[in-house]
């Protein structure tokens, strides 16, 4: 925090336009540029040359860096964050240098302080504190003991009113005395102003919410990191495979190239040798014939020179025979076919240049990287369960996951709707994977059922809706069963189902003496199911059982909860179940509630395998015992069966095969189920 050419502490510290960004004084960059400028001979210059130096004036080099520059002082920046951590320094200087009390030093005395009033903002002997603040408006000041190593900061002194800066002014964000905010005609007294230690707080609150965000982005880093050493990872083993494949290819080709040659060169050899055998019979045939030529040659030759006239008559016809018949033979090896010397190898010039062609054109290029998984884009990680009952966080957020595993012998469940959160499971991943024998879990987790009253003077209470818990009444709370009744002149009457998808069941009528007494109205169908609000799609709860004398009535069923899963490619081999839960029996002359409806399960996948179970179903009426005290029938009545919720599934790729899914599904295009998962 010292300034590279006066080597203090910065006063108005300012940023040079270097590369480096360097910081020095205000007042010591003016003493360069007043010093750069005094070198430059301005005034003897005239015309062109003139014009040419004014590119030097205001030229100076970084004094750290030596990087040449043009600085304007009038626009150049002020370091307000610099000066403002070199004020804190400089009050710690200045209480270092005033160990001493500030009441002695006064008097000349040199008396080490012991207190430090931060009212006053000055440094007490034990006797000057005592006596300065013995009055009752300075006992009430905050003292400080100075001991060995701890700091006090001073609080710097107003340049214009001498006062302690003591308040901090918003606007401007710097600290200045009262009397900047109080007096007529200065800067801060329309300015919002609170005390140093309340900007204080603040100050370190920001600073907190910064490291803290520091330490998440730190965080994402380290969830970056691992994915980057993988990706080196697999540069490497994507450079052996392509390696591995080209040895593979030169390889093949050397093998086919080598048996080609030994194929052609058994041929080659093969046509030679039946070539030279042909020539060498026609060779020993010509041989032959010209010995028979020469003999007989030699024989007329004997018979013309040696034989007697009567000699060469008698044998004449022999001999010229003989002459002829070797003229014969030569004749006819003179027509012997030619055998060919010639042996061609029937290779394919265009074939030959294609191949070498093809080795020419052998490159290497680098494939296009995959859609990146970004670690923001799923900031969650991912979700494996291993085993047991594992609950999904119930702050009502979509957790977006890199990958999510359900196994075998694993449940993915959450808390149930406690009127606030819960009852839903909300995913978006890359890949969802629910494994056979695992399972998504949110049957009787929606809304709640009504709850029993313990009075036989009226209705009971209404299942639970997205219009709140209702009240006691027959009729529904919107998708909410409908409350059973005890005012009948004997027995009572049981609660109506919730409804969902489908409308839920009123319950069974009381029919004591012959006179139908209908029960709580089943509960609405609920058209939101294409709203993106996970608690719009929850199924409603039954509604109570009636109570009559004595008895217990039974509970409404809670509706079905809600599962909303996102992901490019999804893999269901277990169940994702979101049925109502049952009502409970009645005793006695009490009746049974209404079962919840069944929840909502959406699904949306780009690609999509369904093996497995996918089921939304409404809970049974609770049972009741229908024989009054003098086995009457018809005394109590069950309560109604909740409605079927909703499933509902978005892909273009659905592959579906021993799949059950209660209720049918509806399904849509992949683009359609946007706006609801």
């Amino acid at each position: 925090m010292t300034c590279c050419v006066c080597l203090e502490l910065f006063t108005d510290p300012v940023t040079l336009p270097c590369p480096a960004s360097h910081t020095v004084c205000f007042g010591c960059l003016d003493k360069l540029v007043r010093r750069a400028n005094s070198q430059v001979e301005y005034e003897s210059l005239k015309g062109e040359e003139k014009k040419a130096s004014e590119t030097a004036l205001n030229s100076i080099r970084c004094p750290l860096c030596d990087t040449p520059m043009a600085v304007d002082l009038a626009k150049v920046s002020h370091s307000t964050t610099i000066a403002a951590v070199v004020e804190g320094l400089r009050s710690e200087l200045v209480y270092k240098k005033n160990m001493l009390c500030y009441k002695c030093e006064r008097k000349n005395k040199t008396v080490p302080a012991e207190q430090f009033c931060q009212n006053c903002n000055a440094p007490f002997c034990g006797p000057c504190c005592s006596k300065a603040h013995a009055n009752r408006y300075m006992a009430t000041h905050t003292m400080s003991l100075i001991s060995e190593g701890k700091k006090i900061a001073l609080l710097e002194q107003c340049s214009v009113h001498g006062k302690p800066k003591d308040v901090y002014c918003k606007e401007d964000k710097q600290l200045c005395c009262l009397y900047c905010t109080a007096l007529s005609g200065s800067i801060h007294k329309t300015h919002t102003v609170i005390a140093v230690c309340d900007a204080a707080t603040e100050c370190r609150a920001q600073l907190a919410a910064a490291q803290s965000e520091v330490a998440q982005a730190e965080e994402t880093l380290s969830k970056v990191s691992p994915c980057v050493e993988k990706a080196v990872k697999d540069v490497a083993r994507a450079m052996e495979a392509a390696q591995e494949t080209m040895e593979a290819f030169c390889t093949q080709a050397t093998t086919t190239l080598e048996a080609t040659r030994q194929r052609v060169t058994v041929a080659i050899a093969k046509f030679a040798s039946e070539k030279q055998a042909a020539l060498a019979k026609q060779s020993a045939a010509q041989e032959a014939v010209r010995g028979r030529a020469l003999d007989s040659r030699v024989l007329a030759q004997h018979v013309l020179t040696e034989f007697a006239d009567s000699q060469v008559v008698s044998v004449y016809s022999s001999v010229v025979g003989t002459l002829h018949g070797a003229c014969e033979a030569v004749k006819r090896c003179d027509d012997v076919p030619v055998v060919s010397t010639e042996i061609a190898v029937n290779l394919d010039a265009a074939t030959l240049r294609a191949f070498i062609q093809s080795l020419e054109s052998v490159s290497v290029t680098s494939l296009p990287a995959p859609p990146r998984t970004s670690t923001l884009e799923f900031p969650d990680g991912e979700l494996i369960v291993t085993g047991g009952r594992v609950l999904f966080p119930a702050d009502g957020h979509t957790k977006r996951y890199l990958r999510v595993v359900v196994q075998s012998a694993a449940t993915l469940s959450c808390e149930a709707w406690n009127g606030t959160s819960g009852g839903m499971i909300s995913i978006t991943a890359k890949e969802i994977v629910i494994a056979q024998g695992g399972s998504v879990d949110v049957s009787g987790l929606g809304f709640r059922g009504g709850e029993v009253v313990t009075t036989d003077q009226g209705e009971a209470h209404q299942g639970e809706s997205r219009q709140g818990r209702g009240q006691n009444a027959l009729e529904n709370n919107y998708c909410g069963g409908g409350g059973g009744d005890s005012r009948c002149a004997f027995g009572s009457i049981g609660g109506g189902g919730g409804g969902n998808g489908t409308c839920g069941n009123p319950a069974s009528p009381n029919t004591h003496r012959n006179v139908t007494r209908a029960g709580g109205h089943g509960g609405q169908a609920n058209p939101q199911v294409g709203s993106n609000n996970l608690a719009d799609h929850m199924g409603g709860g039954g509604g109570a059982g009636g109570i009559y004398v004595r008895g217990a009535p039974g509970t409404g069923g809670c509706g079905g909860g809600c599962v909303s899963l996102a992901a490019e490619t999804v893999e269901l081999l277990g169940t994702v179940v979101a049925n109502g839960s049952s009502g409970g029996c009645g005793s006695e002359y009490s009746s049974g509630g209404g079962g919840g409806a069944g929840g909502c399960v959406r699904l949306r996948a780009a690609s999509a395998k369904l093996h497995g179970t996918i089921a939304a179903s409404g809970g049974v009426g609770g049972l009741s015992n229908t024989y009054g005290p003098n086995n009457e029938q018809g005394v109590t009545s069950a309560g109604g069966a909740g409605g079927d919720g909703v499933v509902l599934v978005s892909c273009d790729a659905v592959v579906r095969s021993g799949d059950t899914c209660s209720p049918a599904p509806t399904v849509v295009p992949f683009s359609q189920g946007a706006s609801w998962c």
